[in-house]
């Protein structure tokens, strides 16, 4: 792997690690038998994606779900592969779930769906039904190419785009989306920043800073501002000061005895 590009990295529950590489399709190493097995394309330019094989060489993510399959997101699009029988899972007659788009992030939810952010929305895939089902503006967000996808606590998706922070409401199918207006460093976000800790918050990787999303809305706080919903709380790298802003019935300010932000924009 000398001078390999790394651009992911998964582990299942063998202590196999998944390597995705940028050019040169992606990589299995054993933890404990130290062997390490590669993956590519056939190099093959006639674009014939029937074939049991890595679509694409140029992997941006990688991601290993529950039931312990390996998904890729990659620049022709989303792929699965099965490490146990080592192929990959034919699709509507292909080897990809989605095609002619750049796949950048993946994620599960609680119900096992799986999350793909590509150049061209947001999309869900039901493993049991294999429904896939495609978000973009039209529905509500505020930008189709996708950077971050996380759950929170109460099965909200959090999606970061290059044109501000999306909060979908699967449930009721509502959208609450933030924008630089809202108090963001800017609109446009890192390709696979994102992170959820072990206490059910959600950190996304901005240009300039990182955002703290809660997981849950305080009790007090939903009491003293009806209607809104609480949002953000940035952070400088080494700087951990709070800032108050206002800006025509959109706050971006500290609640007393609240740890979380309110602001957002309704849609």
């Amino acid at each position: 792997m000398d001078n390999e590009k790394i651009f992911s990295i998964t582990e299942d529950r063998h202590k196999n690690l998944y390597i995705a590489t940028f050019g040169s399709g992606f990589y299995r190493y054993n933890l404990v038998t130290r062997e390490l097995k590669h993956y590519e394309s056939s190099k093959d330019e006639s674009g014939d994606l029937t074939r049991n094989e890595l679509a694409n060489d140029w992997v941006n993510y990688i991601f290993c779900d529950s039931e312990g399959m390996i998904w890729l997101g990659h620049y022709k699009g989303i792929s699965c592969f099965n490490p146990v029988n080592e192929s990959f899972i034919n699709y509507r007659n292909v080897n990809t779930l989605i095609e002619d788009r750049v796949g950048y992030v993946l994620q599960e939810d609680h119900a096992g769906n799986i999350w793909a952010g590509t150049t061209d929305g947001l999309y869900r895939f039901n493993k049991k039904t294999e429904e896939l089902t495609c978000f973009t503006v039209a529905d509500g967000l505020p930008n189709n190419v996708i950077c971050g996808i996380c759950e929170d606590e109460e099965h909200n998706m959090w999606i970061s785009t290059y044109m501000g922070i999306c909060k979908y409401n699967v449930e009721n199918n509502r959208y609450i989306n933030y924008y630089a207006g809202d108090g963001l460093q800017g609109n446009e976000f890192t390709h696979g920043a994102f992170y959820k800790d072990q206490a059910g918050k959600v950190y996304f990787g901005g240009i300039k800073w990182y955002y703290l999303f809660p997981a849950f809305i305080h009790r007090e706080c939903a009491e003293r501002h009806q209607g809104l919903d609480y949002g953000l709380l940035y952070l400088q790298p080494a700087c951990t000061e709070k800032y108050a802003f206002g800006k025509a019935y959109r706050y971006l300010y500290v609640c007393a005895g609240c740890e979380y932000v309110p602001t957002g924009s309704l849609r």
